[in-house]
């Protein structure tokens, strides 16, 4: 059977199939953006999603700009031209400092040592190097005196 054989044998078939994978697709994507209007307004609305979502955004970006680094490649600044320092990130994550004294205790020495440069170098070495991520991240905590010993 060559090909002409088969899609006129088959047409009515094949026509059915596209309508109902074009039919999916289309389920899919109306979904898809109604999930994202949500969680677009849900992060608006609320202090603590709106630091989940700037502490991922300030996670996955440094791994972005750890290959900039490794490349010699220059970065583009963001919205409205200016580059969102990674320790504002913390700044939400901290949350009330009168309800969680001790989130400020905990991540202030942090923040003060991980800036972008350093963010960007541990980055590299796990996005360009291939390094684990856990190993890079216990050896710096260990290298600035935050974990002692293994």
């Amino acid at each position: 059977m060559n090909f002409w054989r088969y899609l006129s044998s088959r047409h009515q078939q094949l026509l059915t199939d596209a309508y109902q994978h074009t039919s999916v697709v289309f389920q899919c994507m109306v979904v898809a953006t109604l999930i994202g209007v949500v969680i677009g307004v849900v992060t608006y609305h609320s202090d603590w999603a709106g630091g989940v979502a700037t502490t991922t955004t300030s996670t996955i970006v440094p791994a972005a700009q750890g290959r900039e680094a490794a490349e010699d490649l220059v970065a583009e600044a963001g919205a409205g031209g200016v580059r969102r320092d990674r320790r504002d990130a913390h700044q939400h994550l901290r949350g009330d400092p009168e309800r969680y004294p001790a989130s400020a205790q905990v991540l202030d020495p942090i923040t003060k040592k991980l800036d972008n440069d350093v963010a960007q170098t541990l980055n590299s070495k796990v996005d360009v190097d291939g390094q684990d991520p856990h190993q890079v991240a216990l050896d710096w905590r260990k290298q600035e005196g935050f974990v002692k010993g293994g």
